[in-house]
């Protein structure tokens, strides 16, 4: 018999939410009405969610924009109460991809009751990168997984308006005001992989993860294989060599429109996070300048 996810108000007017079986969408609504529930939701499960668990999924050309739908819909449901194994469920049956949409009905199962949803997430490959994982764990680990599903949404947006400078065709509908299109210069790609890497190291302070742990977080989506040796490089000065952040990043030419001084004090003063967002803020500045150029 086809499967249902739920959501609905008893009359206390908490927020309850489930799985139903019924022969169709309008009988699993009005069982549940006669529940003396309101404000009823019902949304079919997708079959592919009851495939196989070792069906491999391909979510490779799962868009950034649909990931951020469901982050946004996971933290929704969160922050009303919904237990997190029923609020993948829930959002796996609105995802508006069917690879997606099973990969959180799988996660939604692995997770159980009492499951971490980061681990849940984490064993679907392809659907949270090292870097985004990272920050989910470190909020759950605080009990704040609401705040970290909200950082999670940063770090896609920021993602996407990377994207869309970075890719041709985002490239078009970006420039199209100074009408010009044209490939990327190594200059443009360069300020725009160091955009994408101070933006990742201030989302990862303001997430709480840490100095080391966030350079590590970052090597495989910051880059080039070149690149990404050079954030190794960072992470190795600053947990073996006991370096700080601020020379490291000056040791290994990584700061090239600034001096070492600034990052340095805000570090001591506790002020690291945002003076990471003003870094990421020029840069950005620096590189759609070079764009338009």
């Amino acid at each position: 018999m086809p499967q249902f996810t739920w959501m609905a108000r008893d009359p206390r007017r908490a927020l309850r939410s489930g799985l139903i079986e019924a022969p169709s969408a309008w009988q699993a609504n009005l069982a549940l009405r006669r529940q003396a529930l309101g404000g009823v939701a019902v949304l079919p499960v997708p079959a592919m969610a009851s495939a196989a668990a070792d069906t491999p999924l391909d979510l490779s050309r799962v868009s950034i924009a649909s990931r951020m739908g469901v982050v946004s819909h996971l933290r929704l449901l969160i922050g009303q109460g919904v237990p997190p194994s029923r609020a993948c469920a829930v959002a796996g049956a609105s995802a508006p991809d069917a690879q997606l949409s099973d990969a959180l009905h799988r996660a939604s199962l692995l997770m159980g009751e009492r499951g971490s949803l980061c681990d849940a997430l984490q064993a679907q490959p392809g659907l949270l990168n090292r870097f985004a994982a990272a920050l989910l764990r470190a909020a759950e680990g605080r009990g704040m997984l609401y705040e970290g599903l909200k950082d999670l949404y940063q770090y896609l947006e920021f993602e996407e308006q990377l994207d869309l400078r970075r890719s041709p065709r985002g490239w078009r509908r970006w420039a199209s005001r100074v009408r010009v299109v044209r490939p990327l210069s190594p200059v443009a790609a360069r300020l725009l992989t160091l955009t994408h890497f101070f933006g990742c190291l201030a989302l990862g302070q303001r997430a709480g993860l840490g100095v080391a742990a966030t350079l590590l977080a970052t090597q495989e989506i910051c880059g080039d294989a070149d690149f990404q040796r050079e954030i190794a490089a960072v992470h190795q000065a600053v947990v073996q060599s006991r370096q700080g952040l601020a020379e490291a990043l000056d040791m290994a030419g990584l700061l090239p429109m600034t001096s070492r001084q600034p990052l340095e004090a805000a570090q001591a003063e506790g002020r690291l996070a945002d003076m990471l967002v003003e870094l990421t803020r020029e840069l950005r500045s620096h590189a759609e300048a070079a764009l338009a150029a």
